[in-house]
């Protein structure tokens, strides 16, 4: 199978119009680099892939692919540079013991991704990978939640790491009895391609690194996924790093979330908070849990924040909504699930901008949902063609669009909680947003609105 290589803006536009032309439209995307002030943003994509036993070793994985190619390059700027410090930091909720990326952006196997070694030595084990680069200097911080496979088990992975890590190689395990240490993301304070360095290295996913078979996923998780690499913002690298060092890493070894979500409590409420503010590039983070009566708060949710814009700003008219999630939830008997007020604020959003969201015609609102508990009512009024349910996605994606005194402005949101109350109150998650003003400068979000489209159609 083909491993698609970096797209330009033709070829995205190329890859759209082939979407709907074709019944075997590329498996996975790698957007073009998006330039918002100073910050570099970059969109990955992986689709649902074809069911098939014949494909040959090493499918496109580029969101997975990613976390080694970023490996790679902090490897190399270390090689460079070997007195300075070069800090890797990796969250993630699934550790397969058994993932081969394609590293060598030379060869044909780039970003490709197997559970062999399919391309010799252009491809090798994404966890000796982290050994590889705790070896060459670099320092390592692992944090994980779960083994990767039923027959591996987290002594298999943490063996191997106690084995070739060395004494760069630190990892905590998380086993809460409560809650999920849930985030996929990877923090990297200085990488190299080619002869150009980077700083300030944020990538965060909606991929946990799950089993994969020769050609592709594990059937049972074979999704569509997304992922944002933002780079050369020290901001937002700062607070994501504070996250990992300060609310995790002392944590993660409790045998209860509980320490880990009164030390959120309180970086939440003390100083300017945890959360990192939207900067003048439009880039703007947000982490997990909050308080539970904290919630619904605009200032820390941002989707129920954008909703509030949305129905409380008289400047804001023509509003557009979009999700793409694996899951959404809309009963409890003990508090109100996300579905439940995602689709309170939807009608109050109707009623406030006098739109009909039953009418077929409208397309305000569109929704992607893997899986639900609906009972039958709870996506009502949304007519039946703005919902695309049962989809294999599994991303945590939102756009939201509307004018503010006539200007059209775009928020592009991505992480890794589910639309689930306790993604936001219980398990630790991550969320990232970025605002694009006028439609001529709406980049990353036509990137997520092409996702978008991909599989609200699928």
């Amino acid at each position: 199978m083909t491993v698609y290589p970096r797209a330009s803006i033709s070829l995205v536009a190329c890859c759209f119009l082939a979407l709907f032309m074709s019944s075997n439209p590329a498996p996975a995307v790698e957007y073009p680099t998006r330039t918002k002030g100073s910050t570099k943003v970059r969109i990955y994509e992986q689709r649902h892939m074809p069911e098939t036993n014949g494909g040959a070793s090493g499918g496109p994985g580029h969101v997975v692919a990613k976390y080694s190619d970023l490996i790679q390059k902090a490897i190399a700027y270390k090689q460079q540079y070997p007195n300075e410090t070069v800090e890797l930091r990796f969250a993630t909720y699934r550790m397969s013991h058994y993932i081969y990326i394609g590293f060598n952006p030379s060869h044909s196997s780039y970003l490709g991704v197997s559970d062999t070694d399919f391309a010799g030595a252009h491809s090798e084990k994404l966890i000796w990978s982290l050994c590889r680069a705790a070896q060459a200097g670099v320092k390592v911080r692992l944090i994980l939640q779960l083994p990767g496979e039923t027959s591996v088990s987290m002594n298999d992975i943490t063996s191997y790491l106690d084995t070739n890590g060395g004494p760069n190689l630190t990892y905590k395990v998380c086993q809460w009895s409560t809650g999920n240490m849930h985030n996929k993301f990877m923090l990297v304070n200085h990488t190299r391609t080619g002869g150009t360095n980077y700083h300030s290295i944020v990538y965060t996913t909606s991929a946990n690194v799950d089993e994969w078979q020769a050609w592709g996923p594990k059937s049972s998780k074979n999704w569509q996924q997304s992922g944002v690499l933002l780079y050369q913002n020290s901001g937002v690298y700062n607070a994501y790093k504070r996250y990992f060092d300060d609310a995790m890493w002392p944590h993660v070894e409790d045998s209860t979330s509980d320490g880990f979500r009164a030390t959120m409590d309180t970086l939440h409420h003390s100083g300017s908070g945890l959360n990192y503010p939207e900067d003048a590039d439009g880039i703007s983070a947000y982490f997990y849990p909050v308080h539970p009566d904290d919630v619904w708060d605009s200032t820390l949710n941002p989707i129920i924040g954008l909703f509030d814009r949305i129905n409380h700003d008289a400047t804001v008219t023509e509003p557009f909504v979009k999700m793409n999630v694996y899951e959404l939830l809309f009963h409890n008997a003990g508090y109100t699930q996300f579905g439940a007020r995602y689709m309170q604020e939807l009608a109050d959003m109707a009623t406030v901008h006098g739109i009909d969201l039953s009418d077929a015609s409208t397309t305000n609102a569109r929704l992607v949902v893997n899986t639900d508990d609906d009972d039958g009512n709870d996506y009502q009024p949304i007519a039946s063609n703005r919902l695309s349910l049962g989809q294999p996605t599994h991303c945590k994606n939102y756009l939201f669009s509307f004018r503010v005194n006539g200007v059209v402005n775009y928020y592009s949101l991505a992480g890794s909680p589910n639309g689930v109350h306790n993604a936001y109150a219980r398990s630790a998650n991550n969320l990232v947003m970025i605002r694009e003003i006028g439609s001529a400068n709406r980049e990353v979000y036509q990137d997520f609105y092409d996702a978008f489209q991909y599989i609200f159609h699928y």
